[in-house]
C-alpha cells in the first residue's frame, strides 16, 4: 500500500468498510465515468489525459443508475405500447 492510501483505509475502517483497493484509481475511474456521461469521449480524453481506447477497455464502466435508466425508458415503451393497444383495440382481451 502506497503511504498517501493510508488515510483512505484509515477512513474506511473507521466507517466499516472493507479495505478500498486502488482508492485513486477508483476515483479515477468514476470521475473518467461522470465526464464522459456529461460531456463526451474527446473532453473526457483531453480532461483525464488517455486516449479513447484506453478510457473504453479500462476506464468506462455501465453504472446501476445506467441500467435503472434503461428500464425506466423499457417500461415507458411498454406502457405506451399498452395504452396504444388499447385504443386501437388491439389489446388481445376478449371483450
Amino acid at each position: 500500500m502506497l503511504a498517501v492510501e493510508a488515510p483512505f483505509q484509515t477512513i474506511a475502517r473507521r466507517a466499516g468498510l472493507a479495505v478500498i483497493i486502488r482508492p485513486f484509481d477508483n476515483i479515477r475511474m468514476s470521475r473518467s465515468n461522470e465526464v464522459v456521461r456529461d460531456f463526451g469521449e474527446v473532453k473526457e480524453n483531453l480532461w483525464i489525459g488517455h486516449s479513447t481506447q484506453v478510457m473504453r477497455d479500462h476506464y468506462f464502466r455501465l453504472s446501476d443508475d445506467d441500467f435503472l435508466d434503461a428500464a425506466g425508458k423499457l417500461d415507458d415503451q411498454n406502457s405506451h405500447a399498452e395504452s396504444h393497444a388499447k385504443l386501437t383495440g388491439m389489446d388481445g382481451k376478449m371483450e
